[in-house]
C-alpha cells in the first residue's frame, strides 16, 4: 500500500542525563529534512524556557529519523465521491474516527435502519451485526474500514497495526459495481482511468481480456469503461469490484 508522507518524523535526545521516565513519543519532533526538525525543536524548546540559543541544539542535542513515528496518509478512496455528507459521518462514526484509537469501535448502533444504513449496506462498506432489545446493531466491512481510514492522517505505525489486526485482502482504491450502477456520473468522469477487476466471489483478480482469474502480479489492465461494460451483467453475488491503479503503480 502507498502511503503519503504528511510529516516525517524525527527522535531527538540530549547528550545530559535524563531525569524520570523516558518516553519516546515525548521526544518526537516533525520536520521536512533534518535541520528543518532540529530548528523546530530549537523553537518548542525555547517555549518551554529549556535553551536561549539555536547553538545550545547543536551542542546539547541529537536527532535520528524515526520512520514509524511519521505522519502518514491512506490512498484516497474513489467511494466517497459518491457517499452522501450523511453517509460519510455514519462511517467515520462507525469507524471511530475521532476516537483517541482508530479503529476499535466499529459498530453503528439505532433502533431500525434508515435509507443511509441501507445503501452503504447496498455499497459493500457496511453490513448487518446483532439485534439488541429494542435496536439494531451495523458494522463496517473491511473495505468499509479502509474507506474510513483513507481520511485521516495517522502515525506510519498506526497504519502497520491496523494491516496486522485486519488482515487487508484489497486496497482502498476499490469501488463497487453497483455503486457504479447507482452513481453512472462517477463512471463518465472516470471512464479512462485504468483499472483491475477483482472478484469478490472467487478472491481472484481477473486477468486480461476476461480470461480467467489470477493473482494480482496476473491481473489485467483495463480502462474504467471497458472494466464496467465486461462486468455490467454481473449479479452482487459476483462481489465485481473495480481497483483503480495509481500513478507510478505496476
Amino acid at each position: 500500500m502507498k502511503l503519503q508522507i504528511i510529516e516525517k518524523a524525527y527522535e531527538w535526545n540530549t547528550h545530559e542525563p535524563l531525569d524520570g521516565f523516558y518516553n519516546p513519543d515525548d521526544h518526537i519532533v516533525f520536520g521536512e529534512t533534518a535541520g528543518k526538525a532540529k530548528y523546530q525543536l530549537f523553537k518548542e524548546m525555547q517555549d518551554l524556557g529549556w535553551v536561549d540559543s539555536f547553538d545550545e541544539i547543536i551542542q546539547n542535542y541529537s536527532i535520528r529519523r524515526c520512520k514509524y513515528n511519521d505522519k502518514v496518509k491512506l490512498p484516497d478512496a474513489p467511494i466517497l465521491e459518491t457517499l452522501s455528507q450523511e453517509q460519510k459521518q455514519i462511517v467515520f462514526h462507525t469507524n471511530g474516527n475521532n476516537d483517541s484509537i482508530i479503529g476499535d469501535r466499529n459498530h453503528y448502533f439505532i433502533k431500525s435502519e434508515n435509507k443511509d444504513i441501507s445503501a452503504l449496506i447496498e455499497m459493500g462498506l457496511m453490513k448487518k451485526g446483532n439485534a439488541i432489545f429494542d435496536g439494531q446493531y451495523y458494522h463496517l466491512t473491511e473495505i468499509g474500514q479502509q474507506v474510513a481510514n483513507s481520511v485521516l492522517t495517522m502515525k506510519r505505525i498506526d497504519v502497520e497495526y491496523l494491516s496486522y489486526k485486519e488482515p487487508q485482502k484489497t486496497e482502498s482504491t476499490l469501488i463497487s459495481l453497483q455503486t457504479v450502477k447507482r452513481c453512472p456520473e462517477f463512471l463518465e468522469s472516470n471512464k479512462d482511468r485504468e483499472c483491475r477487476i477483482y472478484s469478490g466471489q472467487w478472491g481472484y483478480y481477473w486477468r486480461s481480456n476476461g480470461s480467467g482469474y489470477g493473482g494480482k502480479s496476473e491481473a489485467g489492465i483495463y480502462t474504467f469503461k471497458d472494466a464496467y461494460d465486461r462486468t455490467s451483467h454481473c449479479g452482487k453475488e459476483k462481489g465485481i469490484y473495480f481497483e483503480f491503479i495509481e500513478g507510478g503503480e505496476s
